[in-house]
């Protein structure tokens, strides 16, 4: 079931952060060994150096920041889901907006439901949001 292979992966200060941010819930102990399953990569200061000068006035937060940073240098195939607009504005300039993808999409695509998705969750927000970024970055 699902049309992507392979896993999940983030970077050493996402998976700080989410932990966390789980501890709040009533399945945190799920949600934590779901963590530790994930790939974690670290990310060098000149890596995030790099990130920063391409994505110069576009403010994220550290672990996008790093999320960003590993991303620009891997060449195998992966998307990126979250909707966070500096996030996604950081990928506008980055030449990767062709990596994103909402959550809609990708639990379609996994064959799962889709049923009460905030707005922002959506492939038709997304689409939307990322154009007006587009035509934001042309206009600078």
């Amino acid at each position: 079931m699902g049309a992507y292979q392979g896993q999940l992966e983030t970077v050493d200060e996402i998976k700080k952060e989410a932990g966390t941010y789980f501890r709040r819930f009533a399945d945190s102990v799920e949600l934590m060994a779901g963590l530790e399953r994930m790939k974690v990569h670290s990310v060098t200061k000149s890596q995030k150096s790099a990130v920063e000068t391409r994505i110069s006035g576009t403010v994220l937060d550290a672990g996008e920041r790093d999320l960003w940073a590993h991303a620009i240098k891997r060449r195998d195939t992966w998307i990126l889901c979250g909707p966070d607009k500096a996030s996604l504005t950081a990928a506008v300039k980055l030449g990767l907006r062709g990596r994103l993808i909402s959550l809609e999409q990708l639990l379609k695509e996994a064959g799962l439901s889709t049923k009460g998705l905030p707005e922002h969750q959506t492939k038709a927000w997304l689409d939307r949001t990322v154009s007006q970024i587009v035509i934001e970055q042309f206009q600078l």
